[in-house]
Protein backbone atom coordinates (compact mmCIF):
# COMPACT_ATOMS: atom_id res chain seq x y z
CA UNK A 1 0.00 0.00 0.00
CA UNK A 2 1.33 3.11 -1.08
CA UNK A 3 0.28 6.90 0.44
CA UNK A 4 1.27 10.67 0.06
CA UNK A 5 0.78 13.96 0.57
CA UNK A 6 1.39 17.32 0.72
CA UNK A 7 1.16 19.83 3.75
CA UNK A 8 1.85 23.81 4.20
CA UNK A 9 3.06 24.07 7.88
CA UNK A 10 2.80 27.98 9.20
CA UNK A 11 6.38 27.38 10.48
CA UNK A 12 9.73 28.23 9.60
CA UNK A 13 11.53 25.37 8.35
CA UNK A 14 13.95 25.32 10.94
CA UNK A 15 11.69 24.46 13.29
CA UNK A 16 9.40 22.15 11.71
CA UNK A 17 12.75 20.00 11.22
CA UNK A 18 13.62 20.37 15.04
CA UNK A 19 10.18 19.15 15.63
CA UNK A 20 10.66 16.44 13.22
CA UNK A 21 14.36 15.19 15.20
CA UNK A 22 11.94 14.57 18.73
CA UNK A 23 10.90 11.54 18.15
CA UNK A 24 8.86 11.83 21.47
CA UNK A 25 6.75 14.51 20.08
CA UNK A 26 6.51 12.61 16.73
CA UNK A 27 5.48 9.54 18.47
CA UNK A 28 2.83 10.95 20.17
CA UNK A 29 1.29 12.17 17.03
CA UNK A 30 0.91 8.63 15.95
CA UNK A 31 -2.56 7.00 15.91
CA UNK A 32 -2.61 4.19 18.57
CA UNK A 33 0.71 4.97 20.00
CA UNK A 34 1.49 3.23 23.43
CA UNK A 35 5.11 3.57 23.94
CA UNK A 36 8.70 4.11 22.66
CA UNK A 37 11.84 2.70 23.95
CA UNK A 38 15.71 4.24 22.67
CA UNK A 39 17.66 1.14 21.43
CA UNK A 40 20.55 3.76 20.45
CA UNK A 41 20.90 6.53 17.99
CA UNK A 42 18.47 6.30 15.65
CA UNK A 43 16.82 3.26 16.24
CA UNK A 44 13.78 3.00 18.67
CA UNK A 45 11.54 0.44 19.40
CA UNK A 46 7.77 1.53 19.44
CA UNK A 47 4.61 0.02 20.10
CA UNK A 48 1.23 0.89 18.44
CA UNK A 49 -1.62 -0.27 18.33
CA UNK A 50 -3.63 0.06 14.64
CA UNK A 51 -6.17 -1.33 11.99
CA UNK A 52 -5.79 -1.82 8.84
CA UNK A 53 -9.13 -2.99 7.13
CA UNK A 54 -10.16 -5.80 9.08
CA UNK A 55 -7.34 -6.33 10.85
CA UNK A 56 -6.17 -5.20 14.24
CA UNK A 57 -3.22 -5.91 16.37
CA UNK A 58 -0.67 -4.34 18.72
CA UNK A 59 2.67 -4.10 16.78
CA UNK A 60 5.80 -3.82 18.00
CA UNK A 61 7.90 -2.04 15.73
CA UNK A 62 11.83 -1.55 15.37
CA UNK A 63 12.58 2.14 13.97
CA UNK A 64 15.57 3.42 12.24
CA UNK A 65 16.23 6.50 10.44
CA UNK A 66 18.54 5.91 8.18
CA UNK A 67 18.94 8.97 5.93
CA UNK A 68 18.66 12.55 6.53
CA UNK A 69 19.91 15.83 5.36
CA UNK A 70 19.26 18.89 7.39
CA UNK A 71 16.89 20.73 7.12
CA UNK A 72 15.24 19.14 4.26
CA UNK A 73 14.68 15.29 4.15
CA UNK A 74 14.37 11.97 6.17
CA UNK A 75 13.88 8.88 5.82
CA UNK A 76 12.35 6.29 8.21
CA UNK A 77 11.86 2.53 8.13
CA UNK A 78 10.04 0.27 10.61
CA UNK A 79 9.52 -3.31 10.73
CA UNK A 80 7.31 -5.01 13.27
CA UNK A 81 4.88 -7.60 14.19
CA UNK A 82 2.34 -8.50 16.37
CA UNK A 83 0.62 -11.96 16.39
CA UNK A 84 -0.55 -13.12 13.15
CA UNK A 85 0.81 -10.18 11.40
CA UNK A 86 4.04 -8.59 10.55
CA UNK A 87 4.51 -5.23 8.63
CA UNK A 88 7.64 -3.36 6.76
CA UNK A 89 7.42 0.46 6.21
CA UNK A 90 9.36 3.07 4.77
CA UNK A 91 8.63 6.93 4.51
CA UNK A 92 10.42 9.48 2.86
CA UNK A 93 9.94 13.05 3.85
CA UNK A 94 11.17 16.40 2.21
CA UNK A 95 10.61 20.27 3.43
CA UNK A 96 10.55 23.01 1.18
CA UNK A 97 10.64 26.67 2.73
CA UNK A 98 8.44 28.83 0.63
CA UNK A 99 9.06 31.88 2.64
CA UNK A 100 10.52 32.94 6.17
CA UNK A 101 7.36 31.77 8.04
CA UNK A 102 5.91 28.55 5.66
CA UNK A 103 7.33 25.47 5.06
CA UNK A 104 5.58 22.54 2.21
CA UNK A 105 6.13 19.14 3.47
CA UNK A 106 5.62 16.38 0.74
CA UNK A 107 6.03 12.87 2.09
CA UNK A 108 5.25 9.26 0.71
CA UNK A 109 5.08 5.89 2.73
CA UNK A 110 5.26 2.46 1.24
CA UNK A 111 3.39 -0.07 3.76
CA UNK A 112 3.49 -4.01 3.33
CA UNK A 113 1.43 -6.12 5.69
CA UNK A 114 1.55 -9.64 5.99
CA UNK A 115 -1.53 -10.99 7.54
CA UNK A 116 -2.02 -14.98 8.86
CA UNK A 117 0.02 -17.83 7.04
CA UNK A 118 -3.16 -19.90 6.22
CA UNK A 119 -4.78 -16.96 3.28
CA UNK A 120 -1.10 -17.49 1.40
CA UNK A 121 -0.26 -13.49 1.93
CA UNK A 122 1.84 -11.70 -0.65
CA UNK A 123 4.62 -8.85 0.50
CA UNK A 124 1.85 -6.41 -1.00
CA UNK A 125 -1.32 -8.01 0.59
CA UNK A 126 -2.63 -8.58 -2.53
CA UNK A 127 -4.17 -11.89 -1.71
CA UNK A 128 -5.41 -10.64 1.57
CA UNK A 129 -6.98 -7.92 -0.08
CA UNK A 130 -8.92 -9.86 -2.83
CA UNK A 131 -9.59 -13.59 -0.97
CA UNK A 132 -10.95 -12.01 2.18
CA UNK A 133 -13.62 -9.42 3.04
CA UNK A 134 -12.51 -6.03 4.18
CA UNK A 135 -14.38 -3.60 6.71
CA UNK A 136 -13.34 -0.49 6.88
CA UNK A 137 -13.12 0.03 11.31
CA UNK A 138 -13.24 3.56 13.03
CA UNK A 139 -11.49 4.28 15.64
CA UNK A 140 -12.29 1.91 18.82
CA UNK A 141 -11.53 3.17 22.24
CA UNK A 142 -11.44 -0.03 23.24
CA UNK A 143 -8.64 -1.40 21.08
CA UNK A 144 -6.11 -0.89 23.45
CA UNK A 145 -7.93 -3.32 26.05
CA UNK A 146 -5.68 -5.69 27.77
CA UNK A 147 -6.64 -9.50 26.79
CA UNK A 148 -4.47 -10.93 29.67
CA UNK A 149 -3.24 -14.11 29.83
CA UNK A 150 -4.00 -15.23 26.81
CA UNK A 151 -2.43 -13.01 24.69
CA UNK A 152 0.15 -14.95 23.50
CA UNK A 153 -2.07 -17.82 22.48
CA UNK A 154 -4.01 -15.40 19.94
CA UNK A 155 -1.63 -16.31 16.95
CA UNK A 156 -2.55 -19.92 16.69
CA UNK A 157 -2.91 -21.10 12.91
CA UNK A 158 -6.68 -20.82 12.05
CA UNK A 159 -9.40 -18.77 13.77
CA UNK A 160 -11.08 -21.77 15.35
CA UNK A 161 -8.15 -22.43 17.59
CA UNK A 162 -7.58 -18.91 18.28
CA UNK A 163 -11.53 -18.98 19.66
CA UNK A 164 -10.52 -21.91 22.13
CA UNK A 165 -7.28 -20.60 23.29
CA UNK A 166 -8.93 -17.77 24.29
CA UNK A 167 -12.22 -19.66 25.52
CA UNK A 168 -10.15 -21.78 27.49
CA UNK A 169 -7.44 -19.16 29.55
CA UNK A 170 -10.88 -17.47 30.25
CA UNK A 171 -12.43 -20.34 31.61
CA UNK A 172 -9.55 -21.42 33.43
CA UNK A 173 -9.11 -17.80 35.17
CA UNK A 174 -13.17 -18.01 36.21
CA UNK A 175 -13.15 -21.59 37.15
CA UNK A 176 -10.02 -20.98 39.71
CA UNK A 177 -11.77 -17.43 40.86
CA UNK A 178 -14.79 -19.92 41.83
CA UNK A 179 -13.63 -22.87 43.11
CA UNK A 180 -11.84 -19.51 45.94
CA UNK A 181 -14.98 -19.17 46.65
CA UNK A 182 -16.45 -22.79 46.84
CA UNK A 183 -19.06 -22.12 44.31
CA UNK A 184 -19.21 -22.44 40.16
CA UNK A 185 -20.68 -20.72 37.37
CA UNK A 186 -23.08 -23.38 36.63
CA UNK A 187 -26.26 -20.45 37.70
CA UNK A 188 -24.14 -17.50 36.68
CA UNK A 189 -27.14 -15.98 34.35
CA UNK A 190 -29.61 -17.00 37.25
CA UNK A 191 -27.77 -15.03 39.58
CA UNK A 192 -27.17 -12.11 37.14
CA UNK A 193 -31.05 -12.09 35.31
CA UNK A 194 -32.54 -9.10 37.73
CA UNK A 195 -29.37 -6.89 37.06
CA UNK A 196 -29.56 -7.58 33.72
CA UNK A 197 -33.08 -7.06 32.63
CA UNK A 198 -32.72 -3.70 34.81
CA UNK A 199 -29.88 -2.70 32.94
CA UNK A 200 -30.76 -3.15 29.40
CA UNK A 201 -34.74 -3.28 28.95
CA UNK A 202 -35.68 0.61 28.63
CA UNK A 203 -31.97 0.86 26.19
CA UNK A 204 -33.46 -0.77 23.33
CA UNK A 205 -35.59 1.52 21.29
CA UNK A 206 -32.40 3.65 20.26
CA UNK A 207 -30.16 0.24 19.68
CA UNK A 208 -28.62 0.13 15.95
CA UNK A 209 -29.12 -3.65 16.09
CA UNK A 210 -32.99 -3.09 16.88
CA UNK A 211 -33.26 -0.10 14.59
CA UNK A 212 -31.45 -2.02 11.47
CA UNK A 213 -33.76 -5.03 12.36
CA UNK A 214 -37.04 -2.78 12.46
CA UNK A 215 -35.63 -2.08 9.16
CA UNK A 216 -36.14 -5.33 7.31
CA UNK A 217 -38.99 -6.95 9.42
CA UNK A 218 -43.00 -6.76 8.60
CA UNK A 219 -45.92 -8.18 9.74
CA UNK A 220 -45.13 -11.42 8.06
CA UNK A 221 -41.79 -12.19 9.34
CA UNK A 222 -41.01 -14.90 11.61
CA UNK A 223 -38.05 -14.36 14.05
CA UNK A 224 -36.21 -16.67 15.71
CA UNK A 225 -34.16 -15.21 18.63
CA UNK A 226 -31.33 -17.85 20.09
CA UNK A 227 -30.43 -16.81 23.69
CA UNK A 228 -33.01 -14.35 23.92
CA UNK A 229 -32.01 -13.75 27.91
CA UNK A 230 -35.00 -11.41 29.23
CA UNK A 231 -36.45 -10.97 26.41
CA UNK A 232 -34.60 -7.57 25.04
CA UNK A 233 -35.57 -7.83 21.48
CA UNK A 234 -38.26 -10.09 21.39
CA UNK A 235 -40.43 -8.02 23.06
CA UNK A 236 -39.57 -4.40 21.48
CA UNK A 237 -40.00 -6.49 18.46
CA UNK A 238 -43.23 -8.72 18.90
CA UNK A 239 -45.81 -5.75 17.81
CA UNK A 240 -44.08 -5.64 14.62
CA UNK A 241 -44.03 -9.41 13.42
CA UNK A 242 -45.90 -12.88 12.93
CA UNK A 243 -44.04 -14.60 15.24
CA UNK A 244 -41.36 -14.96 17.60
CA UNK A 245 -39.39 -17.53 18.90
CA UNK A 246 -37.30 -17.36 22.00
CA UNK A 247 -34.98 -19.80 22.73
CA UNK A 248 -33.30 -19.25 26.15
CA UNK A 249 -31.56 -21.37 28.96
CA UNK A 250 -31.90 -19.72 32.02
CA UNK A 251 -35.53 -20.09 34.07
CA UNK A 252 -34.69 -16.94 35.83
CA UNK A 253 -34.04 -15.02 32.36
CA UNK A 254 -37.26 -16.23 31.23
CA UNK A 255 -39.65 -15.55 33.85
CA UNK A 256 -38.65 -11.72 33.07
CA UNK A 257 -39.17 -12.29 29.29
CA UNK A 258 -42.82 -14.03 30.12
CA UNK A 259 -43.72 -11.10 32.82
CA UNK A 260 -42.78 -7.98 30.58
CA UNK A 261 -44.55 -10.23 27.45
CA UNK A 262 -47.92 -10.58 29.68
CA UNK A 263 -47.50 -6.83 30.64
CA UNK A 264 -47.62 -5.84 27.18
CA UNK A 265 -50.28 -8.38 26.39
CA UNK A 266 -48.22 -9.79 23.72
CA UNK A 267 -49.54 -13.11 22.04
CA UNK A 268 -47.34 -14.24 19.39
CA UNK A 269 -44.24 -15.69 21.55
CA UNK A 270 -43.15 -19.32 21.83
CA UNK A 271 -40.89 -19.98 24.59
CA UNK A 272 -38.07 -22.37 24.37
CA UNK A 273 -36.37 -23.14 27.54
CA UNK A 274 -33.10 -24.71 26.47
CA UNK A 275 -29.78 -24.21 25.17
CA UNK A 276 -29.24 -23.68 21.37
CA UNK A 277 -27.00 -26.42 21.27
CA UNK A 278 -29.40 -28.56 22.32
CA UNK A 279 -32.97 -27.19 20.88
CA UNK A 280 -35.26 -29.08 17.88
CA UNK A 281 -33.38 -29.64 15.27
CA UNK A 282 -36.47 -28.51 13.20
CA UNK A 283 -36.30 -24.92 14.39
CA UNK A 284 -36.47 -22.35 11.76
CA UNK A 285 -37.61 -18.43 10.48
CA UNK A 286 -37.30 -15.85 8.28
CA UNK A 287 -34.79 -14.23 10.41
CA UNK A 288 -32.21 -15.87 13.13
CA UNK A 289 -30.87 -13.48 15.70
CA UNK A 290 -28.04 -13.76 18.33
CA UNK A 291 -27.50 -11.24 20.39
CA UNK A 292 -23.88 -11.32 22.61
CA UNK A 293 -24.29 -14.74 22.87
CA UNK A 294 -21.38 -16.42 21.68
CA UNK A 295 -18.68 -15.35 23.86
CA UNK A 296 -18.54 -18.66 25.86
CA UNK A 297 -19.29 -21.06 22.98
CA UNK A 298 -16.50 -23.19 23.05
CA UNK A 299 -17.79 -25.27 20.01
CA UNK A 300 -18.53 -22.35 17.97
CA UNK A 301 -18.78 -24.08 14.39
CA UNK A 302 -21.74 -26.23 15.08
CA UNK A 303 -23.34 -23.22 16.74
CA UNK A 304 -22.96 -21.31 14.00
CA UNK A 305 -24.07 -23.96 11.53
CA UNK A 306 -26.71 -24.69 13.46
CA UNK A 307 -27.89 -21.06 13.05
CA UNK A 308 -27.69 -21.05 9.62
CA UNK A 309 -29.39 -24.08 9.07
CA UNK A 310 -32.53 -22.54 11.11
CA UNK A 311 -32.34 -19.43 8.94
CA UNK A 312 -34.54 -19.36 6.16
CA UNK A 313 -33.46 -14.95 4.67
CA UNK A 314 -31.03 -13.53 7.12
CA UNK A 315 -29.12 -14.39 10.37
CA UNK A 316 -27.51 -11.63 12.32
CA UNK A 317 -25.49 -11.70 15.46
CA UNK A 318 -24.47 -9.00 17.39
CA UNK A 319 -21.25 -8.76 19.47
CA UNK A 320 -19.11 -6.44 21.21
CA UNK A 321 -15.16 -5.18 20.14
CA UNK A 322 -14.40 -5.23 23.41
CA UNK A 323 -16.10 -7.19 25.61
CA UNK A 324 -18.38 -5.29 28.66
CA UNK A 325 -15.50 -7.13 31.12
CA UNK A 326 -12.75 -4.73 29.55
CA UNK A 327 -14.74 -1.41 31.65
CA UNK A 328 -13.87 -3.28 34.83
CA UNK A 329 -10.72 -5.07 34.26
CA UNK A 330 -8.71 -2.41 36.70
CA UNK A 331 -11.12 -3.70 39.06
CA UNK A 332 -10.59 -7.20 38.75
CA UNK A 333 -6.80 -6.89 39.04
CA UNK A 334 -7.26 -5.11 42.14
CA UNK A 335 -8.73 -7.62 43.57
CA UNK A 336 -7.38 -10.75 41.87
CA UNK A 337 -4.14 -9.62 41.27
CA UNK A 338 -4.24 -10.33 37.63
CA UNK A 339 -5.26 -8.95 34.47
CA UNK A 340 -8.75 -10.20 33.06
CA UNK A 341 -8.80 -12.79 30.36
CA UNK A 342 -11.78 -11.75 27.81
CA UNK A 343 -13.94 -13.38 25.50
CA UNK A 344 -13.99 -13.53 21.78
CA UNK A 345 -14.66 -10.23 20.49
CA UNK A 346 -16.85 -9.68 16.88
CA UNK A 347 -14.01 -10.27 15.19
CA UNK A 348 -12.97 -13.68 16.23
CA UNK A 349 -16.10 -14.73 14.88
CA UNK A 350 -16.09 -13.11 11.33
CA UNK A 351 -13.05 -14.95 11.08
CA UNK A 352 -14.42 -18.45 12.41
CA UNK A 353 -17.74 -17.49 9.98
CA UNK A 354 -15.12 -17.30 6.64
CA UNK A 355 -13.02 -20.37 7.48
CA UNK A 356 -16.26 -22.10 7.64
CA UNK A 357 -17.24 -20.51 3.86
CA UNK A 358 -19.39 -17.99 5.26
CA UNK A 359 -18.66 -14.79 3.94
CA UNK A 360 -20.84 -12.04 6.27
CA UNK A 361 -21.30 -8.33 6.38
CA UNK A 362 -20.03 -6.77 9.35
CA UNK A 363 -21.26 -2.72 10.36
CA UNK A 364 -19.53 -1.34 13.27
CA UNK A 365 -21.83 0.94 15.50
CA UNK A 366 -21.51 2.49 18.69
CA UNK A 367 -23.82 2.07 21.56
CA UNK A 368 -23.65 2.93 25.76
CA UNK A 369 -22.44 1.04 28.30
CA UNK A 370 -24.84 -1.49 30.05
CA UNK A 371 -23.54 -1.31 32.94
CA UNK A 372 -25.71 1.03 34.76
CA UNK A 373 -26.73 1.15 38.89
CA UNK A 374 -29.54 3.11 40.41
CA UNK A 375 -26.93 3.22 43.44
CA UNK A 376 -23.82 2.70 44.99
CA UNK A 377 -25.52 -0.25 47.32
CA UNK A 378 -26.89 -1.51 43.94
CA UNK A 379 -23.41 -1.62 42.26
CA UNK A 380 -21.59 -3.46 44.80
CA UNK A 381 -24.07 -6.27 45.01
CA UNK A 382 -24.19 -6.63 41.63
CA UNK A 383 -20.12 -6.26 40.87
CA UNK A 384 -19.61 -8.65 43.94
CA UNK A 385 -21.02 -11.19 41.73
CA UNK A 386 -19.74 -10.45 38.16
CA UNK A 387 -15.91 -9.84 39.35
CA UNK A 388 -16.33 -13.49 41.27
CA UNK A 389 -15.10 -11.47 45.06
CA UNK A 390 -16.10 -12.74 48.32
CA UNK A 391 -19.50 -11.46 49.36
CA UNK A 392 -17.88 -10.74 53.12
CA UNK A 393 -17.87 -7.13 54.55
CA UNK A 394 -14.31 -6.41 54.24
CA UNK A 395 -14.83 -6.66 50.52
CA UNK A 396 -18.25 -4.99 50.44
CA UNK A 397 -16.32 -1.83 52.00
CA UNK A 398 -13.27 -2.31 49.85
CA UNK A 399 -15.10 -2.53 46.67
CA UNK A 400 -17.59 0.58 47.84
CA UNK A 401 -14.71 2.58 48.13
CA UNK A 402 -12.64 1.69 44.65
CA UNK A 403 -16.53 2.09 42.99
CA UNK A 404 -16.94 5.19 44.43
CA UNK A 405 -14.01 6.82 42.61
CA UNK A 406 -14.69 5.34 39.36
CA UNK A 407 -18.23 5.28 38.78
CA UNK A 408 -19.38 8.95 37.55
CA UNK A 409 -23.23 10.04 37.82
CA UNK A 410 -25.08 10.84 34.62
CA UNK A 411 -28.66 10.80 33.99
CA UNK A 412 -29.44 10.38 37.72
CA UNK A 413 -27.61 6.39 37.18
CA UNK A 414 -24.19 5.54 38.16
CA UNK A 415 -22.38 4.90 34.94
CA UNK A 416 -18.42 4.12 34.41
CA UNK A 417 -16.27 6.98 33.01
CA UNK A 418 -17.30 6.04 29.33
CA UNK A 419 -19.78 6.95 26.92
CA UNK A 420 -19.74 4.57 24.28
CA UNK A 421 -18.19 1.14 23.33
CA UNK A 422 -17.96 -0.71 19.81
CA UNK A 423 -20.23 -3.36 18.83
CA UNK A 424 -20.60 -4.97 15.25
CA UNK A 425 -23.71 -5.95 13.57
CA UNK A 426 -22.65 -9.28 11.52
CA UNK A 427 -25.08 -10.66 9.12
CA UNK A 428 -25.71 -13.18 6.15
CA UNK A 429 -28.06 -15.26 3.83
CA UNK A 430 -27.41 -18.59 3.61
CA UNK A 431 -26.44 -20.39 0.15
CA UNK A 432 -29.67 -21.45 -1.32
Amino acid sequence: MEFSGTQTITTPIETVWAFLMDVNKVASCAPGFQSLEVLEDEHWKAVVAVGVGAVKARFTLDVTRPEKEEPTHMIVKARGKAPGSAVDMIGDMHLTSLDSDQTRMDWTANVEWYHCKRWGASPAGNRRATDRPIFRLPQDHTANARYGKYRQLVAMETAVERWNAILNARAQQMDTAYARLGRTSADFWDRRARGYHRSTKDSVVLDPFYLRLRQVMTLETTVLDVGAGTGRFTVALAPYVQHITAVEPSAAMLDYLRKDAGEQGLTNISFVQTTWQDAPNGLQADIVICSHVLYPIMDIVPFLAKLQAATRNTCYVYMRATHIDALTSDIWRHFHGEERCLPPGYIHAVDVLYEMGIYANVEVVKIPSSIRFPSLDVAVEELVEQLILPNDEKTRDELRNVLGDWLVERDGMLVPPVREMACAIIWWKPEV
